[in-house]
């Protein structure tokens, strides 16, 4: 009983340690890619960019950190990633030199709103397939700053501060809060709460795919400025991106980043738990059952042993027709007092066998006897013995 329950226990302790890696272990490569135009699934963005380029507009995927995104002339940065809930000093000092940025996926709070709802927009309806909404526009907030960064905050904080005031239009919304927004200072920032606003998922609803063309195509000079989709927060890189600022990454890094590492810890962590369980640590030691020794048998098998070797077949022939001779007096209700021939007279009128049959049995051999007769004068006995069991 005590052994069935500790197999339970650690069986409960394995599940809860996969579920909790499950939850704490960091996203899984899918949920990366989600947001990327190299992504074919319903999450990524493959078909909006192709749709980007078939309309002749200039866009391109961007796989180097934004550092070394710099240009003499304004750029358009297209953001798409889930749940981004801060706008880092590096981007706000970017936006504030002139450059467009455009973040589908800023973080908000679910509301009343009904999941999937067709909103009427310029280009025709967009089908949005969320609940969050906005209740303001403003700017995501960045988080303490790096010290890194600290030289980016005097170029910034009449941005973050004036934000309030700054001309704000509200691009895509209903009764229940914002779903798109912008904001214009010396460049434009344009938000969405859905990151999935153009994804592969909605190739059938030809408004969404249009709505973000013109988010935009109607930013001030935009035939002129370049579209970038940024790709290196998905996961790709070009070769020496991250040269002279992340350094050379280990093996060790490179699997921590991919989804294998997952199965790796968890396999660890299983295996471990139940090496434990094999060791029986838990609960009280179990001591080994001692095993009995039969002397009996070990001198009877000790004696056979020696007298085969010596080829003593008259001592063994002595042994066994002595015990052979008392289980058939037994049988044959003859007591141990009376003589060998009122045992073969017995024998006789109780079988109905020759006397010969079983005087051979009893009298000793009178030249030396081999192993082969003494297997003979064995199974000779086995049947007299039967014989009698039959009375």
């Amino acid at each position: 009983m005590l052994k069935k329950f500790r197999k339970k226990w650690v069986a409960v302790i394995a599940i809860a340690v996969v579920i909790l890696l499950t939850v704490i272990v960091p996203p899984n490569r899918s949920q990366v890619l989600a947001g990327s135009t190299y992504n074919r699934s319903p999450s990524g963005y493959g078909a909006w960019y192709e749709f980007m380029t078939a309309q002749g507009i200039k866009i391109e995927r961007w796989q180097k950190p934004l550092q070394k995104l710099k240009r003499n002339s304004p750029i358009t940065l297209i953001r798409i990633k889930p749940e981004i809930e801060s706008v880092s000093y590096a981007e706000l000092e970017w936006l504030n030199k002139g450059n467009n940025l455009v973040i589908l996926g800023v973080s908000a709070k679910t509301t009343q709103a009904p999941f999937s709802e067709l909103i009427s927009s310029k280009v025709g309806n967009v089908k949005i397939e969320t609940t969050r909404r906005r209740g303001d526009s403003r700017l995501p907030q960045p988080k303490e700053n790096r010290p890194d960064e600290k030289l980016a905050l005097g170029n910034i904080k009449s941005l973050a501060q004036a934000d309030g005031i700054l001309p704000q239009t509200n691009l895509l919304d209903d009764e229940f809060g914002i779903i798109v927004w912008k904001k214009e200072s010396q460049g434009t920032f344009i938000a969405s709460v859905t990151p999935y606003l153009a994804a592969n998922a909605y190739q059938n609803e030809e408004g969404n795919f249009k709505f973000l063309a013109s988010l935009l195509s109607n930013l001030d000079n935009s035939s002129d400025i370049p579209i970038y989709v940024d790709e290196y927060i998905h996961g790709y890189k070009d070769q020496n991106a991250d040269e002279n600022l992340e350094g050379v990454k280990s093996w060790i890094d490179y699997l921590i980043s991919t989804p294998l590492f997952v199965g790796i810890v968890q396999a660890f962590v299983v295996l471990v738990i139940f090496i434990i369980a094999n060791n029986r640590r838990f609960g009280a030691p179990i001591a080994p059952e001692s095993v009995s020794i039969n002397n009996s048998q070990a001198y009877i098998e000790a004696l056979s042993s020696i007298l085969q070797k010596a080829q003593r077949h008259e001592f063994v022939w002595q042994a066994i027709a002595k015990a052979e001779q008392k289980k058939l007096r037994q049988k044959l209700g003859i007591s141990p007092q009376e003589d060998q021939e009122a045992l073969v007279k017995a024998w006789v009128q109780q079988t109905g066998g020759s006397p010969a049959e079983i005087e051979s049995l009893l009298n000793p051999p009178k030249t030396k006897i081999n192993t082969q007769q003494l297997l003979i004068w064995l199974q000779n006995w086995q049947n007299i013995i039967t014989s009698a069991k039959n009375l």
